[in-house]
């Protein structure tokens, strides 16, 4: 036999028998964690699914569209995913992961709580799901050919960190993270790139346009509190994006660990929300759809936003904390000319709070200390540029307060806007337009209102007649 084949061959029989003996365990409690981890952030989600279907209010208010044109059909089921398919999907997914990627068959190297995958092609290409041959063949070839490795440690008994690496320089782009109470991914920005120019150059490929700037740690996952689950994101470094060239885009977003999250309360029976933003800014250029060549850049720069909100569909019961714009005013600028602001509660400390509660078939808004909210268009600063906007937008200041108690309240009803307690005012800076309406009294816009005419403008303030 051949010298060279015969030294590939006992390579080969050495390398399968290590494999054959490594940690068997160890590949097990893998694939074990990452079962049980992902099946708790099913369930998660499949509780709070639960609790949205049930709520009245996400029935009569939430639906972006009429449902009842579509038969008569429960508004609420209609609009929120199947819990039914989730459950389906997830077991479809941990059934195919185990006999194609979390199998001893991939395992590259084993040692106590350490476990390397090297995805090989015969074993994550299913031949059943291609039409012929080729395609199979083609599939083994692309997974061969990018040598993608899972690092998996355990740290502890069960709490477990999984890395993907790509090609010989094992490059980090994307990490795990899979626990009893957690099961989360943290991107790694800035190893985006060199790992899509790995996938390009590794099929000779172009990679394409990339962004001038990428970089920022960005974790998307479930977390488990006791019977508190929520799905939160996180940025843990300054998220920054640049791409510059034809619609050049650029966003900034400050640090600030959980910036948004979203969960459900399985004892109390809630849903609850959260927004913890940074300093963020995002600008980018846009070209006019009459054909116009010259772009316009478009800014939108946020001091922070911050809120709460515990929704009980039980009760039809809706409650934020903490609702702020951070240190200064949201700000819209067009070509370096400030055209809108939003000021909210600068004068009053810069947070209310507030609760939403289904009342019979109407909404009723209280709120603590009150709303102060301040809301400047000065769209005539680029009128050489752009006039697609109504007239009354060109150069105005709305204001929207509602104060005049400890905790004054209105009630979304038929019959229009009923001031319950304290006083209400909508008022414009630079007209006579306005009204002002104290307990008992309704705001209505009497039907006369259009989409381009003035917000205010048809406004009327009159004692309540009823419902």
């Amino acid at each position: 036999m051949n010298g060279k084949w015969t030294k590939i061959g006992c390579v080969l029989l050495v390398a399968s028998m290590t494999i054959g003996c490594l940690g068997d365990s160890d590949h097990r409690e893998v694939a074990q964690t990452i079962s049980e981890s992902t099946e708790g952030a099913v369930d998660a989600m499949v509780g709070a699914m639960a609790l949205l279907e049930s709520s009245q209010m996400v029935g009569d208010y939430a639906a972006v569209s009429d449902c009842g044109a579509y038969g008569d059909v429960d508004c609420a089921s209609y609009y929120a995913p199947d819990s039914g398919e989730l459950e389906a999907g997830y077991e479809e997914m941990t059934d195919w992961m185990a006999d194609h990627i979390f199998t001893s068959d991939n395992v590259e190297s084993s040692s106590s709580g350490d476990v390397t995958y090297l995805l090989r092609g015969d074993v994550v290409c299913d031949p059943d799901l291609f039409f012929d041959d080729a395609g199979y063949n083609h599939c083994v070839y692309e997974v061969d050919a990018l040598e993608i490795r899972l690092h998996a440690v355990m740290n502890g008994d069960d709490r477990l960190s999984l890395d993907i690496l790509l090609g010989p320089d094992e490059i980090h782009p994307l990490s795990f993270t899979f626990s009893p109470e957690e099961v989360s991914a943290t991107t790694i920005l800035e190893n985006v790139e060199p790992a899509v120019n790995h996938v390009a150059d590794t099929f000779g490929e172009e990679p394409g346009t990339f962004p001038e700037r990428l970089e920022g740690v960005v974790e998307l996952g479930y977390y488990l509190d006791g019977d508190v689950a929520k799905f939160a994101l996180h940025i843990h470094e300054d998220l920054g994006i640049e791409v510059d060239g034809y619609e050049a885009f650029e966003l900034d977003v400050e640090a600030a660990g959980e910036v948004l999250a979203f969960g459900v309360d399985m004892a109390a029976e809630t849903l609850f929300g959260a927004a913890s933003l940074g300093e963020f800014a995002l600008h980018f250029e846009t070209y006019d759809s009459y054909g116009g060549t010259e772009p316009e850049t478009v800014g939108v720069e946020l001091a922070g936003l911050t809120s709460e909100v515990s929704f009980d569909p039980g009760s039809e019961y809706v409650e934020w904390t903490g609702v702020g714009l951070g240190d200064g005013p949201a700000v819209i600028s067009i070509n370096g000319e400030e055209v809108i602001y939003i000021d909210l509660n600068s004068g009053i400390g810069g947070f209310f709070d507030a609760v939403l509660q289904l009342q019979d078939d109407d909404l009723k808004f209280s709120v603590e200390p009150g709303i102060e909210l301040e809301i400047g268009t000065f769209f005539h600063r680029v009128a050489d540029t752009y006039d697609g906007f109504d007239d009354w937008a060109y150069d105005e200041v709305l204001s929207f307060v509602l104060g005049g108690d400890d905790n004054p309240a209105i009630l979304f009803a038929e019959h229009g806007v009923e001031v319950l307690r304290g006083h209400l005012s909508l008022q414009s800076e630079d007209t006579d337009l306005g009204v002002d309406a104290d307990a008992g009294m309704c705001i209505d816009d009497g039907g006369d209102a259009t989409d381009w005419s003035h917000p205010f403008e048809h406004l009327v303030a009159e004692q309540c007649m009823g419902g």
